[in-house]
């Protein structure tokens, strides 16, 4: 889970302005947490939900690292009052009936 912001991203050398995650939750077993400050890339779906100031379905994206590593994974991201909330998953393991994270697709 993170929580994205906008805006001129805090210790970045040289400085910078773009989307950025401000905070990120992951479970205890995960090996490479995310680190605050990073740029989210213009390509990913959590930078498309700012854009668009909408829902983002599940679409596939990867996990920005700060070192520029990149993992496959599904998104789901919302734009709330000018931050974006986004869930990164690595598997398949939501039946494709289930309902939405956030609905109103």
């Amino acid at each position: 889970m993170v929580l994205c912001c906008h805006g001129h991203v805090p210790r970045s050398h040289p400085p910078r302005d773009g989307l950025y995650i401000d905070y990120a939750a992951a479970p205890w077993h995960r090996t490479y947490p995310l680190a605050r400050f990073t740029v989210v890339p213009l390509d990913h779906a959590l930078y498309q939900a700012r854009q668009n100031h909408s829902t983002v379905a599940t679409a596939r994206s990867c996990v920005p690292f700060r070192s520029g590593k990149s993992i496959p994974c599904r998104c789901e991201a919302r734009y709330l009052k000018g931050r974006v909330i986004g869930v990164l998953g690595f598997e398949d393991v939501v039946p494709p009936d289930q309902l939405a994270l956030f609905p109103g697709l």
